[in-house]
């Protein structure tokens, strides 16, 4: 338990240096980036804090067996990129420019509702939130983030005994939980909630959209192709067995045999380490690499999720990533035609397209109406009806316009009638008699004697008086006359 190297000072005023490293005097040379270090502070032949030549400082060994860390009570960070930093505030860091990893930002809420990852959630009241379901659709706040690449409200408590934190995303792409209940999703889809509890579904009707699909939907896949290569790694449990260093058949030779057969089944993967030390630490990172890569395949064939709605339909859940947009729609899948088609170019008389829009001429159109009246330059119609025709201040109705006809014999008119009912039938008109045959009498013989004929002799009848022939018009002709 003895300090192997100790610098004390007491009773004094110091004012030097403590420890000082000056290398690379006198033509020396203490260059490289890799090699050259004013400290390495290693844990059994492990560097665990490394301090190079230029001042880059390494922290940890790299391995998740360690928590290495930097912790800064009561101070200050600051990086600059103009020679000079100031961290003058506590708890702060302070910088020209941040980059993360990691694709959404997200704020933390709470709940007590046990909360997946990718779910939608709703807004309790306070800092707390719920699985949405249909009964809470006009209040969808977002959805839980998976992996975060900033968090705001880190430190915030949450107001309900028993909830605990989770990050909801406001910002970015973020994984989301999705069925297919209205139909197919194809990238660039708007999505809302589903029926099914914080699950979305593509979005056809009315309602709080809570982001845009970026991906098509494979209903058989469990996760998206994006969500296995940006998130996989956060959610799978790679099956690593690290090196036995005393009779492992995956490390022989110099060489790695991946998956665990014996050697010559698989081929060689040359290790670059020349102490076997250093060929066990190397072969136990390709059999973690081989294990992720394993894990990552077993993901990207799992199955999606059936689940039976209420209505018995079954349908299909899973997941894929989405950029996050949460908005209020207020048209459905038929209204946003309609905005489309009011919005595209109107037609002109030539056939082609016009300057103005549907909308812009309806609006024009709608201005030229103006207390009943509407004026317009021309007007081409099939047919027209009307109670009263005016050319300027001249106006005729059915009667005048007839009364002119009646007057005006040479003027012909053409009357078109309209598709009525079968008029009613019309008596026929008796016709003229046939002429009557009426046979010779005797006539007595006088001077000078003539014989009696015998051809009958034709007696025609005086004309018949005849019937008025009465024509019935339907009076709906009568009215388009």
């Amino acid at each position: 338990t003895a300090a192997l190297l100790k610098l004390f000072q007491n009773g004094s005023t110091f004012t030097g240096t403590g420890l000082l490293m000056n290398f690379g005097n006198s033509g020396g040379s203490f260059s490289s980036t890799t090699a050259s270090r004013f400290i390495d502070l290693q844990n059994a032949g492990t560097s665990r804090f490394i301090v190079g030549a230029y001042g880059a400082l390494t922290i940890g060994d790299g391995t998740t067996g360690q928590n290495a860390g930097i912790a800064i009570g009561n101070g200050g960070l600051c990086v600059d990129n103009d020679g000079s930093c100031n961290a003058s505030t506590t708890g702060r860091i302070s910088s020209v420019s941040t980059a993360v990893g990691n694709s959404d930002l997200a704020e933390m809420y709470f709940s007590n509702e046990g909360l997946k990852a990718g779910e939608v959630v709703y807004q309790k009241g306070g800092l707390s939130v719920g699985r949405a379901s249909t009964s809470t659709k006009d209040l969808v706040l977002g959805v839980v983030s998976t992996l975060p690449g900033l968090i705001m409200g880190q430190d915030d408590a949450s107001l309900v005994v028993g909830e605990v934190a989770h990050p909801i995303a406001l910002a970015g792409r973020v994984p989301v939980r999705l069925s297919n209940e209205n139909g197919d999703i194809k990238a660039g889809d708007e999505l809302m909630l589903s029926s099914v509890p914080g699950v979305a579904m593509k979005a056809t009707s009315t309602g709080t959209v809570i982001g845009v699909a970026l991906e098509d939907f494979d209903e058989e896949r469990a996760y998206s192709e994006t969500f296995v290569n940006q998130f996989g790694e956060s959610i799978i449990v790679p099956n690593f067995v690290p090196i036995n260093r005393v009779n492992d058949k995956r490390i022989n030779d110099g060489c790695y045999y991946g998956g665990g057969s014996a050697t010559g089944d698989k081929p060689c993967v040359p290790l670059k380490a020349t102490t076997t030390e250093a060929q066990y630490d190397e072969a136990d990172a390709l059999a973690a690499e081989e294990a992720k890569a394993e894990a990552l395949r077993e993901l990207a064939a799992t199955e999606s999720e059936e689940v039976e709605l209420e209505n018995g339909r079954e349908v299909l859940v899973g997941q894929l990533v989405m950029f996050v947009n949460l908005e209020r729609r207020t048209l459905d899948g038929r209204g946003m035609d309609m905005v489309a088609a009011l919005l595209m170019d109107a037609s002109s008389t030539d056939g082609g397209v016009s300057a103005e829009t549907v909308w812009e001429r309806l609006v024009n159109l709608a201005n030229n109406f103006i207390d009943g009246v509407l004026s317009v330059f021309t007007l081409k119609a099939e047919r027209i009806e009307t109670k009263e025709l005016c050319v300027d201040s001249v106006c005729i109705n059915a009667n005048d316009l007839q009364k002119l006809l009646d007057a005006n014999p040479e003027i012909i008119v053409e009357v078109t009638p309209l598709p009525i009912a079968p008029p009613p039938e019309i008596l026929p008109v008796v016709a003229e008699p046939d002429p009557v045959v009426v046979p010779p009498e005797a006539v007595p013989v006088t001077d000078p004697p003539v014989a009696a004929e015998t051809a009958a002799t034709v007696i025609t009848p005086g004309p018949v008086p005849e019937e008025p022939i009465v024509e019935v018009i339907p009076e709906t002709v009568m009215d388009a006359i």
